[in-house]
């Protein structure tokens, strides 16, 4: 009862700070409003996209009445489900006996016999069979019927339909013929659909007792598990569950199956059973893990959870508000994944000059010098960027542009000094340095280069100085240049930068000078 009393503490403080939160959050949405008049369809979007009750807006002066029928036309939006489409069935089976699952007598048969009972292919349904079909998030087995390779299992109704990728096959309807499943990718989906219980387990045990089962899915290279939880998840929970996880694996516990009446399984076990997902059915399987786990499940299952091996979490993010998914790794899929990780490892250190065990150490050392290198060459851009500016002043191009009666006798209004470069050795930093010099050595200046960065893109810098920006603004320039490069570009009168796609540039000072003289 005190664990009980400690969650509840929990998460009364997690949504009591997220009530919080949402309170400003909404303040804010608020103020944007003020003085704008909303209909009810604006209402409505505020309730359904931010939580804004019309009630709140009218305590915030935003509207003076609550709309009479709002929550009703909202009830009804909400009331209105969409028009479905049920799929089309693959081929009539109202005529064939169920077909019996010989995965449920012995999960671990990759061999048997069957009658074939009906073929429209590419599909063929056999009698029994021991091909598991997609079904719970778990996907289906693959393998062979005689030569004819099994691509795909669908259950349609009570009947097991096998999707053939070979367009000729060697039976007939009436056929006998010898099936064999995938023992590889069955054995490493059943591993991960156990590992998904186990995770699910571990989750609760590592996080608290509101942790549920969202969904889930498995199959051979991975498998994910979405729970129900308030926050997002650190590394240490992350590292809690895969040690509880792999305890429930060390300690080999027998995985129980039992073919049970529902209403029995429910008062014995609770509506926790059904966190895979409601099963109507009179009868159910109920999958056991001892003092661990118990649900209600249809998929194959490992008999011990030793079979499972080392079971690795490989990412966990938050996918919506309130459910955190897991992608993990059992068995060989997991030892693959530790694989590779030491491989890039031994990668990294290769290029680094380091050994495997001081490779983070190394790697914070080159960091922090390239870091202190980009210092070193900070400040002597910084050194150099008054004399550089000189000869971009020196070189510039006086270009005459159109006048009016004001400024007829006036050169600094009448000519500009434009100097504009492609460039593919130094970057922005340096430029930015220059340009912003030169224009203060030069007001009637355009400074503007072109910035190759490789094959791919270009960026754009453009700077103008006190009496060429009167005419012609950065911001202008450089979204012109950056729009012939099917890019874009923003910034001010006095600086503007972007970038587009990589262009060949034989001449940046002709193309800016016409794109300058265009627009004089």
């Amino acid at each position: 009862m005190g664990e009980q009393r400690e969650s509840v503490r929990t998460i009364l403080a997690v949504e009591s700070s997220r009530y919080a939160d949402a309170i400003e959050r909404m303040k804010g949405v608020v103020k944007r409003l003020s003085g704008k008049r909303l209909s009810n369809d604006d209402l409505i979007k505020l309730y359904e996209s931010d939580g804004i009750t019309p009630d709140f807006l009218k305590e915030h002066g935003i509207i003076d009445r609550v709309p009479e029928n709002f929550y009703t036309i909202l009830a009804e939006r909400h009331n209105e489900k969409p028009l479905v489409e049920e799929p089309k069935p693959i081929m009539d089976v109202s005529s064939i006996e169920p077909t019996r699952l010989l995965f449920y007598e012995d999960q671990y048969m990759l061999e048997f016999s069957a009658k074939v009972v009906k073929i429209k292919m590419p599909y063929v349904v056999l009698d029994r069979t021991a091909f598991y079909a997609r079904a719970g998030g778990q996907e289906p087995d693959h393998g062979y019927i005689n030569e004819a390779r099994v691509v795909d299992v669908i259950k349609q109704g009570d009947v097991i339909l096998h999707k053939i990728e070979d367009a000729e096959i060697s039976f007939k309807e009436g056929d006998t013929v010898m099936c064999r499943v995938d023992g590889e990718r069955r054995g490493l989906i059943m591993r991960h659909h156990t590992a998904t219980h186990i995770i699910n387990a571990a989750s609760r045990k590592a996080l608290g007792p509101w942790v549920w089962q969202h969904s889930a899915f498995k199959d051979e290279d991975y498998a994910r598990l979405d729970i129900t939880h308030h926050s997002p998840l650190s590394r240490d929970d992350v590292k809690r569950i895969e040690e509880y996880a792999n305890d429930i694996v060390l300690a080999d516990l027998p995985i129980e199956v039992t073919l049970m009446d529902r209403n029995v399984a429910e008062q014995l076990y609770g509506f926790r059973i059904y966190q895979g997902g409601y099963v109507p059915n009179k009868s159910i399987r109920i999958v056991k893990i001892k003092d661990w786990d118990i649900e209600a499940c249809g998929g194959t299952h490992c008999e011990r959870s030793g079979e499972v091996g080392m079971v690795k979490i490989i990412k966990a993010e938050r996918v919506q508000d309130g459910i955190v998914r897991l992608e993990f790794v059992a068995g060989k899929a997991a030892l693959r994944y530790v694989q590779m990780q030491e491989e890039q490892v031994s990668s990294i250190a290769g290029i680094l000059g380091s050994s495997k065990e001081k490779v983070v150490d190394t790697l914070a050392r080159k960091v922090e010098e390239a870091d202190d290198a980009r210092r070193r060459l900070r400040l002597m851009i910084r050194r150099i960027a008054d004399g550089m500016a000189s000869s971009v002043v020196s070189n510039a191009k006086i270009i005459k542009v159109g006048m009016d009666e004001s400024s007829k006798h006036d050169d600094d209004n009448n000519t500009i000094k434009l100097y504009a470069v492609y460039d593919d050795l130094l970057d922005e930093e340096y430029h930015i340095a220059v340009g912003e010099k030169a224009i203060e050595m030069e007001p009637r200046l355009v400074y503007c280069v072109l910035i190759g960065k490789g094959n791919k893109s270009m960026r754009v810098i453009v700077f103008s100085g006190k009496s060429a920006r009167k005419r012609f603004k950065a911001s202008s320039v450089a979204k012109s240049i950056a729009s012939m490069l099917g890019g874009s570009a923003g910034g001010d009168d006095r600086f503007a930068q972007g970038g587009g796609q990589y262009r060949e540039v034989k001449d940046a000072s002709a193309m800016v000078e016409g794109i300058i003289l265009g627009s004089a």
